[in-house]
């Protein structure tokens, strides 16, 4: 299974969720990123420093979502009933206890 390398980098300067500060870049992590399909990539993030408080945040581009691997479309798919265990197409991917945990 071949893995595609994908680099995300926002030119738009970043605030501090917590305190409304300017964040300043610290270094990058990968992110596994699956699809639909047993498609697996791998994103590069950048993780960003508060010059205020110093609590660190990764710049997470619309698509991602927080804690999770999975798609935000695979994700919302399941939650709105698209996306179930039975379908043909996406029986094997996520599974039904990955999908059971999202509802709950």
């Amino acid at each position: 299974m071949r893995k595609t390398i994908f680099l995300i980098k926002s030119s738009a300067i970043s605030y501090c969720p917590v305190c409304m500060e300017e964040l300043s870049y610290r270094d990058s992590c990968k992110r596994i990123l699956l699809q639909e399909g047993h498609e697996r990539h791998i994103c590069i993030i950048r993780r960003m420093k508060c010059t205020k408080c110093g609590i660190f945040h990764r710049e997470l581009p619309d698509f991602l979502v927080p804690y999770k691997h999975y798609t935000a479309e695979v994700i919302s798919g399941v939650l709105d009933g698209q996306v179930t265990p039975y379908d043909e197409d996406s029986a094997d991917y996520p599974c039904e206890m990955t999908m059971h945990r999202w509802h709950h």
